[in-house]
């Protein structure tokens, strides 16, 4: 079991994720976001491992409630290790998150990982317990 602490007065909760490529690894601060479907990761951040477009595994299409679909690609993540769970391969969508970075947002932890978790959360406390 795992007890991962948050801020309860804050509107987001924010993980810190380590992923590794094929030349770096880095460490990347993403929002808990349940209704984001896939990952997106800033592609700055990926780039900056060792990845292009080269190493695209398909085209995707990130819809947002308010923005236009944005067009991009994924990649697999060699490792992506956060909230006490490490995945090979982990398919991930570089996403241009430039706007975020003054808040420390390098991306959306999206429900394709937090589906893989068997989770508690108490948002009062600010607890998320992972089983």
């Amino acid at each position: 079991m795992l007890e991962f602490r948050f801020d309860p007065q804050s509107q987001l909760i924010l993980t810190v994720a380590h992923i590794e490529g094929p030349n770096d690894n880095d460490q990347v601060q993403l929002v808990f976001d349940t209704g984001a479907a896939v990952t997106q990761i800033d592609h700055d951040s990926v780039l900056a491992l060792g990845y292009s477009e080269v190493n695209k595994l398909r085209d995707v299409d990130i819809s947002g409630v308010t923005d236009a679909p944005y067009e991009t690609y994924t990649v697999g993540l060699q490792s992506f290790s956060t909230l006490g769970l490490t995945l090979i391969n982990f398919e991930v969508a570089l996403v241009d998150f430039g706007k975020w970075k003054s808040d420390e947002i390098d991306g959306l932890l999206g429900w394709d990982f937090i589906r893989t978790l068997h989770y508690e959360q108490n948002g009062p406390k600010g607890l998320l317990t992972i089983y």
